[in-house]
């Protein structure tokens, strides 16, 4: 499941402004997996990022996942659509700092 090939058949079955997200675990133990998936990805998609979040049930806590978009950008996401979702979680700021990776982490996408 974490080979090229898999994220070359996602992007395929995508439309065009299709996006996927892979858990890619978590930084202290699997440093290697999410370089790799990093890599992979980005060979296949134009638009990548990583992003992370806290997980208690999962081992360490801190978990991250990859995106590979078409065209989408979570960076770029208009705000006043996320106010306009029903959640007592997810804000603007939340969903900014989601992106913002610890440098050991960001070390690892690059």
């Amino acid at each position: 499941m974490f080979t090229r090939g898999f994220y070359q058949g996602i992007y395929e079955a995508l439309k065009e402004d299709g996006l996927f997200v892979a858990q890619t675990d978590n930084p202290w133990f699997k440093a290697d997996l999410i370089q790799s998936v990093n890599r992979d990805v980005k060979e296949v998609f134009p638009l990548v990022r990583v992003y992370a979040a806290n997980v208690p049930t999962y081992p360490s806590g801190l978990w991250t996942f990859t995106m590979g978009s078409k065209k989408h950008d979570p960076l770029a996401v208009d705000e006043s659509a996320i106010l306009e979702l029903d959640t007592k979680y997810y804000s603007p700021r939340l969903h900014k700092a989601a992106f913002a990776l610890p440098k050991f982490v960001e070390d690892l996408t690059k």
